[in-house]
């Protein structure tokens, strides 16, 4: 029998039941287990600071469907030896960026972010967030479709509260959101890595070996499908 002290979790806009979040999360491992094996479960896992940007990063971020221009594909290659990838350590995580911390490690990310956002295609933001996740995965939300249309309304107001900033709502905001959640929700997550990892499932036993953001987008994408009946 698994615990977790609450009985709700908050989803961008939605108040959750944690079993139903349970239930969102395993269908999610069950939907997803070929991105899960080939974009997250694929790498070799030798990131280095001067070439964490490769070949292998956007074979892995095809798996997702996406696939940049070869100009583009060429381009952040080509940028990854210049980035800024000392101020964001590997083992980096989302939980730890405070945004109000005008030097610390949100806008670090959020430099980091910038340095290939402007190689890549107008509007194309979110996939830079996912090329970084694969280096930086517990720092990086992937950013679907799913995922930025269930925290469309949560990350427009907080961009609207930071005007100005020379990043895109479809990073930052959408980080400082994501991470309000998983914050709270940390014990939940923990309780369902637990019953993750002990079930039969490969399928299951890949999530549970995710970052806390990668395994709370999971879950996010079965309620972002859903009616908004769960408000």
């Amino acid at each position: 029998m698994f615990s977790t002290m609450t009985e709700h979790i908050q989803v961008a806009n939605h108040v959750v039941d944690v079993e139903l979040g349970w239930t969102f999360l395993v269908e999610g491992a069950r939907r997803s287990a070929g991105i899960v094996r080939w974009y997250d479960c694929a790498g070799t896992n030798e990131v280095t600071a001067a070439a964490a940007v490769n070949l292998e990063s956007l074979g892995r971020l095809a798996c997702l469907g996406v696939c940049l221009p070869a100009d583009a594909a060429g381009s952040v290659v080509d940028m990854s030896p210049s980035a800024p990838w000392a101020s964001v350590p590997v083992e980096a995580r989302l939980a730890d960026a405070d945004p109000a911390c005008s030097d610390g490690l949100f806008n670090a990310a959020d430099a980091l972010h910038r340095h290939f956002s402007a190689a890549v295609p107008r509007g194309s933001a979110s996939v830079v967030s996912a090329l970084l996740h694969l280096s930086r995965p517990g720092l990086f939300p992937v950013l679907d479709l799913p995922v930025r249309r269930l925290y469309n309304e949560p990350a427009q107001r907080a961009w609207g509260a930071h005007q100005g900033l020379a990043t895109s709502q479809t990073s930052r905001s959408y980080w400082q959101v994501i991470r309000d959640d998983v914050l709270a929700a940390e014990g939940v997550i923990a309780s369902w890595r637990v019953r993750l990892a002990a079930s039969e499932a490969i399928e299951e036993k890949r999530v549970a070996t995710l970052s806390d953001i990668r395994l709370w987008e999971i879950m996010a994408r079965g309620l972002g499908s859903e009616s908004p009946a769960h408000s």
